[in-house]
């Protein structure tokens, strides 16, 4: 007896007709708090897609059925299989419910408003004497709300360029971290001890002085030097960008006078100036971002001064909003017409921009009072040195 094709072929066709609908993927605890995984979303729209197309994939149950029916040496004797179903078709995917959250605020005026509110916090509750097992957990609270807020201020992120003494505060930011933790891994049992409260104020005390200290370094040294800030600079604007670059020039030679232009562009040429004076400024700046992270201090070799300076031109576009689209660094190098032009006035107009946000620094720079509790503590510091 022959076997009957139409069954054969329905037997070869279970579980194709069925369309399955897509499983959402899982993604892993870590995966789940990342906003970079959950805003990937799903392919259920690709899926819906390629179903309403009528494309039907081919896996192993597909090749199976169309190997049957080519193979069996009954094939010709069989009747003509039955004409398959329509494949139903999938829901509509739900639109994606995740929405991206907001860009943490990077504006240095809050964050310092911040950093000095919860330091004051911190302090506060700190000095209180109150250090029983049932506040310690809040105490921990306290420390790393200011823990955190001076990480979030940090003005460096280049460690090859961070003064000695933010190191050793860092040092000392990270001892207190391992006292927090240490209470919160008791769970606050046995309170705070006097050792630890006198770490974490310690640390308190120190870096609210480094922090006034810090802005009154570039106070003094912005007063004594402002000539190339304030005054009437008409028909003099090119004296005037060159005091702004020796200001914040670190180099040992000085930068020659613009009344030579051939070797006032020399010095630039290379590249390496630009990138420390930018550095310098956005170091000093309000919103330290954009640092040059790597260039070359050894230029004799045509090609490193050619990555100086495409090093400093991409800078100087992403930090300080300088058009340089017409910057040629081929021109710069070989020393045509042309490129002196472009690097002169690519130069006046960034020492203009620079030169106006720093102006614009010193009009809402305010110097924070002294607090009663860093009083206490120098007058304390005072009498232990004694």
């Amino acid at each position: 007896m022959l076997p009957n094709a139409s069954s054969h072929g329905s037997q070869a066709r279970t579980g194709t007709d069925a369309v399955q609908k897509p499983q959402e993927t899982q993604f892993s605890t870590s995966a789940q708090h990342r906003a970079s995984v959950l805003a990937l979303g799903s392919i259920s729209h690709l899926q819906h897609h390629f179903a309403r197309s009528g494309i039907k994939l081919t896996g192993t149950l597909g090749q199976y059925k169309k190997q049957t029916y080519q193979d069996s040496s009954y094939g010709s004797l069989c009747s003509s299989p039955e004409p398959e179903e329509e494949i139903p078709r999938p829901p509509t995917p739900k639109q994606p419910t995740y929405i991206q959250g907001a860009a943490k605020s990077i504006d240095p005026e809050r964050l310092r408003a911040r950093l000095d509110t919860d330091l004051e916090k911190c302090r506060l509750e700190w000095s209180t004497g109150d250090l029983v097992e049932e506040k310690a957990i809040d105490l921990v609270t306290f420390a790393t709300f200011a823990i955190r807020s001076a990480r979030a201020y940090s003005t460096q992120s280049i460690p090859n360029i961070m003064p000695d003494e933010e190191k050793a505060m860092r040092t000392k930011t990270v001892d207190c971290l391992g006292v927090l933790r240490r209470i919160a891994e008791r769970d606050g049992k046995g309170g705070v001890t006097a050792d630890e409260c006198n770490l974490l104020l310690a640390w308190v005390h120190q870096l609210q002085v480094y922090l006034r200290k810090t802005d009154e370094e570039t106070e003094e040294r912005l007063q004594t030097s402002l000539t190339w800030i304030q005054g009437d600079w008409t028909d003099r604007e090119l004296d005037r960008y060159h005091l702004f670059l020796l200001y914040f020039d670190p180099s040992p030679t000085p930068i020659p006078s613009p009344s030579d232009i051939p070797a006032f562009l020399d010095a630039l040429r290379p590249g390496l100036r630009l990138c420390l004076i930018h550095n310098a400024c956005t170091r000093r700046s309000r919103r330290p971002f954009g640092y040059i992270s790597r260039h070359h201090l050894d230029t004799k070799i045509r090609y490193r001064a050619t990555e100086n300076l495409s090093y400093w031109r991409k800078a100087i576009e992403e930090r300080w909003d300088v058009e340089a689209d017409k910057f040629s660094v081929r021109e710069i190098i070989e020393e045509t017409k042309i490129g002196d032009a472009m690097l002169l006035d690519t130069v006046k107009r960034w020492c203009q921009i620079v030169i106006n946000e720093i102006s614009g620094d010193l009009n809402v720079r305010r110097l924070a009072p002294v607090t009663n509790g860093e009083k206490a503590f120098a007058a304390k510091d005072e009498g232990a040195a004694a």
